[in-house]
């Protein structure tokens, strides 16, 4: 590697500053002990390179995202900026190949390297994410016309874009979020193209200093789920079938209960950050046992496998894997008429700007289908003229205000409130909106929360009621503007966990529903 040639190139990107870094500094200290690599220094280079294009954006012409967020992101600082990036292919190893969850690529074809930056490593997924491919033996004449930036040494860096993001800005600029339909708002799965396992091969850097630190990942992460039928009579399957049938026989004949449903997906755990996730899933539960739900009462879908401590046994959680058995577990929990006062549902996933939710990529490929996404819409069907008393359902993701705008725009969900951390185009930060909840009161109106919660979250919150009055209850159902106020005792006899009824009344529920 010539020395000479890449300072000269540092002082290209960095004119008009007073320091310049010497490659050395851009080391991790850990290595050192050793000579700096060619591929190191490589990796330096191109890493440098990205983040000067993120850094230089000329806002009032970037079409990949909206104008007010390029102001944004040239002003993020690179300790701030999570790197992720593949080792410089190999010869004999074709390259490598890029796919989003959400669609396709521009120029996704053969590439020698694949770099992405996040500049918002507190924000949930989807959020702005940029990736470049780097290409080799490329001429600085052809590079020009990819527009892309050429590095010298026949290498250049090209920005992916979302594969015919004109297209789609011409055809929907009267749908909403049609500004952010050119970003890119996950990390790829990069794969070789001769690798038949197709394992990911974009990894977080933190050999390269400056960039901030990668976030904990822990070592026995599974990537790939059991592959397994839910017909199928083996113990190995027992936690999948539990899955598709864990509401028979749940509710009790005079008996009414406080309910809760969890959905922590992930997608996969790069994007879905397991530790923020689970402890987020984790405090919600404990938060519900505190106000008098049953661990009977509580269902939990979460990750590949549902292999999340709880911290109680005997409880178990179910696989956020099969769409089929969540949305049949919602629908059947909201067709008995006596079984269920209050039902919450807490969804904590990563999320599209076209209202959708991941679940989990259960065959590998990086990519969505219909059987591993969850549509709002699909949510809002499925608890539609729900049985229960009330329906509180909160949302913790990015884009989670479509769900306040379509339950607004709905006459069948008149025992229903919603509460999200974020508007509709917007993304959700760090679990704030959870902790918020969490730590709350609960003995107070969850409407009276969800007012003064906004001061303490750094997203836009909102909520939606299906008719007046909904939210004007605790989190688990009794009233609370009662005067003088409820004693812990009265409150928890009277109002958490299992009530009782009346024969005359639970028969009149039954065959009223019945009819």
């Amino acid at each position: 590697m010539d020395v000479v040639r890449y300072i000269q190139l540092g002082l290209l990107f960095c004119a008009g500053t007073v320091h310049l870094p010497t490659v050395t500094s851009l080391i991790d200290p850990r290595l050192d002990w050793r000579t700096p690599s060619e591929q190191d220094l490589r990796q330096v280079r191109w890493a440098m390179a990205a983040y000067h294009y993120m850094h230089n954006l000329v806002c009032e012409a970037v079409f990949f995202t909206t104008e007010r967020e390029c102001r944004t992101l040239v002003s993020i600082p690179r300790s701030s900026v999570h790197l992720y990036m593949t080792e410089p292919s190999e010869r004999g190893s074709g390259g490598y190949l890029a796919v989003l969850p959400d669609g396709g690529l521009a120029r996704a074809g053969r590439h020698n390297a694949v770099i992405a930056l996040d500049p918002y490593p507190k924000a949930s997924f989807g959020h702005l994410v940029l990736v470049f491919f780097l290409d080799t033996n490329v001429a600085a004449t052809k590079c020009a016309s990819q527009s892309g930036v050429y590095l010298g040494d026949r290498e250049c860096l090209t920005l992916s874009l979302k594969n015919r993001c004109r297209n789609a800005l011409q055809r929907n600029l009267r749908r909403r979020n049609f500004a952010r339909r050119c970003e890119i708002n996950f990390l790829p799965k990069v794969r070789l193209v001769n690798d038949p396992e197709k394992k990911q091969q974009l990894r977080c850097m933190d050999r390269i200093d400056g960039f901030s630190p990668c976030p904990y990942q822990p070592e026995n992460v599974r990537y790939e789920i059991p592959r397994c039928e839910l017909t199928e009579n083996t113990r190995r399957c027992e936690k999948f079938r539990k899955g598709e049938g864990a509401l028979r026989g749940f509710c009790r004949p005079w008996e009414t209960c406080d309910r809760a449903v969890i959905v922590g997906s992930g997608w996969n755990p790069q994007v879905g950050r397991d530790q923020q996730r689970e402890a987020a899933v984790k405090a919600w539960y404990g938060m519900l046992r505190r106000y008098g739900f049953k661990r009977s009462s509580i269902t939990t879908f979460y990750g590949s496998d549902g292999g999340i401590d709880l911290g109680e046994s005997p409880v178990e959680a179910y696989p956020a894997t099969h769409k089929l058995s969540i949305r049949n577990f919602i629908v059947n929990t909201c067709r008995h008429p006596t079984c269920v006062e209050t039902l919450v549902i807490y969804l904590n996933s990563p999320a599209t700007n076209d209202d959708e939710m991941l679940l989990w990529d259960k065959d590998g490929d990086g990519q969505a289908s219909k059987s591993e996404s969850y549509k709002v819409s699909e949510f809002l069907e499925d608890i539609e003229n729900c049985l229960a008393r009330r329906v509180f359902v909160f949302v913790d993701q990015s884009y989670s205000g479509s769900f306040v705008d379509k339950l607004r725009a709905s006459r069948r969900h008149t025992n229903v409130a919603v509460f999200v951390s974020s508007k509709a185009n917007e993304y959700s930060w760090n679990t704030e909106f959870t902790m918020r909840w969490v730590n709350a009161s609960h003995t107070e109106c969850i409407g009276r929360i969800h007012k003064f919660s906004r001061y303490w979250i750094s997203s836009q919150v909102d909520m939606a009621e299906g008719a007046p009055g909904v939210a004007n209850t605790t989190i688990f159902g009794a009233p609370c503007d009662v005067i003088p106020p409820y004693t812990d005792h009265e409150l928890k006899h009277g109002y958490m966990g299992c009530q009782t009824l009346p024969t005359a009344y639970w028969l009149l529920k039954w065959f009223g529903a019945s009819s």
